[in-house]
C-alpha cells in the first residue's frame, strides 16, 4: 500500500490537494491561503537517517507573512501512509519530525533557526470508504484513512 501511495503523491498537484485537505481542519482558510504551493519543495529523505525515517512524503511550503512580528516563513508537512493504526507510528513519526527540525537548524533551511518552520505530521491510514466531498474535512481528528483515490476522515 505504501508504494501505491508514494506513486500517487509523487506528483506535486496531488500532494498539494492532499495537504490542503489534511490541513483544512487544523488551520483557518485565511492561513491556508497564505501557503505558496507553486514554490513547494520536497524535503530530501537523506536529511534523516534511514533507520529513523518514518514519513513517506515530506514537503516544505513557503508561508506568506501576516504582520510585522517574527513568524515562520515556511510550513513543513510530513505524511506517513500506513496499512493499519499501530501505536508506535505516532512516536516514530514524532522522532522523524524532531530529527528534521534539527536538520533545518543545521542547514538553515525553511527559515530556521531564526524563524523555524511550522511542522505538521499526519498519519494517513488505509480505509475502505469513499469521502462525501470537501465537507468530509470537518470530521478530521487525529487519524485519516486513505485508499487509492480517496481520503476518509475518522471521528
Amino acid at each position: 500500500m505504501e508504494r501505491t501511495a508514494l506513486d500517487r503523491f509523487a506528483h506535486d498537484s496531488l500532494t498539494e490537494d492532499l495537504i490542503r485537505v489534511l490541513l483544512a481542519k487544523r488551520y483557518p482558510r485565511a492561513w491556508l491561503n497564505r501557503l505558496n504551493f507553486k514554490s513547494m519543495v520536497r524535503v530530501p529523505d537523506a536529511w534523516v537517517a534511514a533507520r529513523w525515517r518514518c514519513a513517506n512524503v515530506v514537503s516544505g511550503i513557503p508561508l506568506a507573512p501576516d504582520g510585522p512580528e517574527p513568524q515562520p516563513t515556511h510550513t513543513v508537512v510530513a505524511v506517513k501512509f500506513a496499512a493499519v493504526v499501530a501505536p508506535e507510528v505516532h512516536e516514530r513519526l514524532g522522532r522523524h519530525v524532531a530529527l528534521l527540525e534539527g536538520e533545518f537548524d543545521r542547514r538553515r533551511a525553511f527559515g530556521a533557526p531564526s524563524h523555524p518552520p511550522l511542522v505538521t505530521a499526519v498519519v494517513v491510514v488505509e480505509g475502505r470508504s469513499v469521502p462525501k466531498g470537501p465537507r468530509a474535512a470537518s470530521a478530521t481528528r487525529r487519524v485519516v484513512r486513505w485508499r487509492p483515490g480517496a481520503v476518509r476522515f475518522v471521528r
